[in-house]
């Protein structure tokens, strides 16, 4: 049985409108309450020859469904109608039918006439019916089990974050028309960017398309990572029907422009790749206003989208039809189980079509006025005043919850997990910074446990806990309390700065401070050892952050010459928030450039010991390394000129062996088309393509490509520093990917459902349609 509850009675009558339509072969219209209230739908306006009356009693009774019939039959009269259907959501036995049937036999055939629970489900388990079912996300999406498998890491890779919330999301979700676009777009296009304004339901619409995916057999990756995408692409299945779809959330964050400029080329080739791959489909979405940041910032790499070879499809999801907006706020309404007398303040003088058409409207600011937590100590009467306060404040929704409802010890555990980070952080880790700030207030009782108190008091309005099943993270229930608060700490100074004090890890000092602030933090802390004190991801951040102010504020000081090297043994970069902020090849670059430290450290002379230099070059690419190795080059003379040039020419060659390492064909855009085409033949029965053939083709193409990519990147060398023609030539180059580059090119795309899109209305009819009833 497929699970009815997760309908509200619009949805419930919206599904019955369906289902009669096909069992009656007509036209159903749908009333508002008035003067033929309790007539759900009908064949007509005028004459209403047939009626159909639609009760989602699911939560109650059978005896109050029979009584609440009893009470239909003098309209019904009055309508005298040819034919009256009655459609529940309820299992009813033959004597509970025949009960019913005896009130309404004189307008009903039968009492098949009587659709009960059962024959709907039944109905909707037939073939031919799919498109009815598939019409309803909530109910197919129950129907295909993926619901109960969401623990499955077989299926969602990395995804605890994505998942944390997914029962309620599906609940909240509304099928709009930009649901409905992105589909279509996946289906066809393959590759999707979703845009718009904080709020508008980005983020529910790309978990809702992961989910349909996940339902139709795809395995589910996300990332919020911008700067890892080599990983990602490489642990994709290589098995061209190996069914994959990549959600890259908040893809142009911040970070996404610290990156390296070869590293934006990594989100190109996963784009290009993911198009040629049948099985593949790729989602990404970004607030519109960092978007047209990175149009600024990055024109070229934007711009690209628009090129026929990459086809990502963008969708603005910012304008929504009030007919959808009216859905969604409904919908929060009755999942929420809003009570009768605050539904009614809406419902006066038709209140909700001022909600639904404030300009403020978004989703994020519904769910947050049909909180019930939010309005449980107002009166009904005071309950549309408060709606319109935060319409009219739409920046201010949190700021009443924070600085009044809120306790102190709350309000200490929730700016705690603000300071490190937008995304998840480990619970034990907040505990523990949570406990430190404690234990140096005096006017908190610290003989009972303020961390799981504050905690579940904060549970699902502020904070929800992700479980991967070895260990719980804590993490912002809604983004935009991540947002109330960068505004709250920028205005109050006082607040951010005892956060800071407070801080154990590096993370949280990096999260409270802008640029400015953390460099002259750093210069500080770094002079006066307090750096050592905090946590850091790892030593070889440590080292990497200390190295990094050393050399940026010339700082000379015996005690960090084996932090210097340490970092020149294993060099790092510099991650804050997950991501990379300062590369390692910047570090050691601003170190050559600074002559008092290199000198005061003596780190020519460790490096032309034993295998130092060897240690530190061996951790650069081929990108970075014949740079790097051009910019410390003048400091190498004699004696140690010999030794370094033998030393940086075994490196180019590692790093060129590893650069001709497992290549990705498809990085390259080879001429796939004429591969195939010098590998087809013409016998008596038509074209027959040698794949195996034109693959081999795609990768010698692919091989000469890497190799004149080497020449490129090692023409900056010094002088001194060769690598013979004859080495390049004699690599073996290990390509992957031609067969199916090859095979994807032969493939029909097979598109299993064909969407189309519903017409959207802005009819205040319709409108009422909804909220002319009692919320259930």
């Amino acid at each position: 049985m497929l699970n009815y509850r997760n309908l509200n009675d619009i949805e419930f009558e919206y599904l019955c409108q369906d289902i009669m339509q096909q069992k009656l072969g007509v036209e159903l219209h749908r009333f508002a309450a008035g003067k033929d209230g309790g007539i759900d739908l009908a064949d007509d306006v005028d004459t209403k020859n047939i009626i159909i009356q639609v009760k989602h009693y699911m939560r109650s009774t059978v005896a109050q469904l029979i009584a609440s019939l009893r009470r239909e039959l003098a309209k019904v009269q009055t309508l005298n109608p040819h034919q009256y259907y009655i459609c529940c959501s309820t299992e009813l036995t033959p004597q509970k039918v025949q009960e019913i049937y005896s009130i309404f036999s004189e307008y009903m055939d039968s009492p098949s006439n009587i659709i009960t629970l059962n024959e709907i489900d039944d109905f909707l388990n037939k073939d031919d019916n799919i498109e009815i079912l598939k019409k309803h996300y909530k109910l197919w999406i129950e129907s295909t089990g993926i619901l109960q498998n969401i623990a499955n890491n077989d299926l969602f890779v990395d995804c605890e974050a994505l998942l944390s919330n997914i029962h309620k999301d599906e609940k909240l979700f509304v099928q709009t028309s930009a649901y409905y676009k992105s589909l279509n777009c996946l289906e066809n296009n393959k590759t999707l960017f979703i845009t718009g304004n904080p709020g508008v339901g980005k983020t529910i619409t790309s978990k809702m398309l992961v989910l349909y995916y996940a339902a139709n057999g795809y395995k589910v990756r996300y990332t919020t990572n911008t700067s890892d995408l080599q990983v990602l692409k490489k642990s994709l299945a290589q098995n061209a029907k190996t069914k994959e779809i990549i959600l890259i959330d908040d893809c142009f964050g911040q970070a996404y422009f610290q990156m390296k400029d070869s590293q934006n080329n990594e989100l190109l080739s996963l784009i290009k790749y993911v198009n040629m791959s049948t099985n593949k489909r790729l989602v990404l979405n970004s607030r519109v206003t960092i978007f047209q940041e990175a149009k600024e910032r990055n024109m070229e790499l934007v711009k690209s989208f628009e090129n026929d070879e990459y086809r990502v499809f963008i969708i603005d999801m910012t304008a929504m039809s009030d007919i959808e907006k009216a859905k969604i706020f409904y919908n929060h309404l009755s999942f929420n189980k809003i009570k009768n007398e605050y539904f009614e303040e809406i419902k006066k003088d038709r209140r909700y079509r001022k909600i639904i058409n404030h300009p403020n409207y978004n989703p994020r600011l519904v769910e947050f006025i049909c909180n019930p937590k939010r309005y449980a100590k107002i009166g009904p009467e005071q309950y549309y005043p408060f709606i319109v306060q935060h319409l009219e404040n739409p920046k201010e929704i949190w700021k009443d919850e924070y600085e009044r409802k809120l306790q102190k010890t709350d309000r200490l555990l929730l700016s705690t997990i603000y300071s490190f980070s937008d995304s998840a952080t480990d619970l034990e880790i907040i505990k523990e910074c949570f406990e430190k700030r404690l234990s140096l207030e005096t006017d908190v009782d610290i003989t009972i446990n303020q961390f799981e108190a504050s905690l579940n008091r904060l549970l699902d309005g502020f904070v929800v806990i992700i479980d991967n099943g070895k260990s719980k993270k804590l993490s912002m229930a809604n983004p935009s309390i991540n947002d109330y608060l960068d505004g709250h700490f920028k205005e109050n100074s006082m607040e951010k700065q005892a956060l800071i004090r407070n801080a154990t890890h590096i993370e949280q000092v990096r999260r409270l401070m802008i640029n400015n602030e953390f460099e002259k933090w750093g210069k500080t802390s770094t002079e006066k050892h307090t750096i050592d004190t905090y946590v850091f991801r790892d030593n070889k951040h440590k080292d990497a952050t200390i190295v990094y102010f050393i050399c940026k504020n010339t700082i000379l000081d015996s005690y960090y010459a084996k932090t210097i090297f340490s970092f020149l043994s294993n060099p790092s970069d510099i991650y804050h928030n997950g991501r990379v902020e300062t590369h390692a090849e910047e570090i050691v670059k601003i170190l050559f450039n600074n002559k008092s430290v290199y000198t005061f450290y003596k780190v020519l002379e460790f490096l032309n010991s034993g295998d130092n230099l060897t240690d530190l070059l061996s951790f650069f690419d081929l990108d970075s390394l014949p740079k790097l190795l051009l910019d410390i080059s003048e400091l190498f003379q004699e004696p140690y000129r010999d030794g370094f040039v033998a030393t940086s020419i075994n490196a180019v060659k590692i790093a060129i062996e590893d650069y001709c390492d497992d290549v990705d064909a498809d990085d390259y855009d080879p001429d796939v088309s004429g591969a195939v085409g010098m590998a087809t033949s013409f016998e008596e029965y038509g074209p027959e393509v040698d794949e195996y053939y034109a693959a081999q083709q795609i990768e010698v193409e692919v091989s000469d490509a890497v190799e004149s990519e080497i020449y490129d990147k090692i023409k900056c060398l010094p002088e001194d520093i060769i690598i013979p023609n004859s080495y390049i030539s004699d690599l073996s180059i290990s390509v992957h990917g031609a067969d199916h580059l090859v095979s994807s090119y032969l493939e029909d795309v097979d598109i299993e459902y064909e969407y189309h899109e519903p017409q959207a209305t802005n009819n205040d009819f319709e409108i009422d349609l909804i909220f002319q009833r009692d919320c259930e």
